[in-house]
């Protein structure tokens, strides 16, 4: 980062990656947006997890409403139908 009186530069690899302009004791970022047809595109990779998997990543929730939830948002998931054993419920329940 190089600053002066009028502002600031920032550079990675000796390219100018953002500049800063000085403005009544403070700094503030001079942005310009891209056309659209320049902009970058997202890619998305869809991994169906499982109902025990989608358990553990909602911090344990009840296992209906988890179930219920997924539907709701239209998010795909494998339901084994069966019931899933989950130790750390477990241990949590005993304490």
């Amino acid at each position: 980062m190089v600053t002066d009186s009028d502002g600031c530069i920032f550079k990675k690899d000796n390219r100018i990656v953002a500049i800063g302009a000085h403005e009544n004791k403070m700094f503030s970022m001079l942005l310009r947006t891209r056309p659209l047809q320049q902009a970058d595109q997202a890619n998305v990779a869809i991994k169906n997890f499982t109902l025990l998997q989608w358990h553990e990543m909602l911090s344990h929730q009840n296992v209906q409403y988890v179930r219920s939830y997924l539907k709701h948002v239209w998010i795909p998931f494998t339901d084994t139908k069966n019931k899933f054993f989950c130790e750390a419920c477990i241990y949590g329940n005993l304490t």
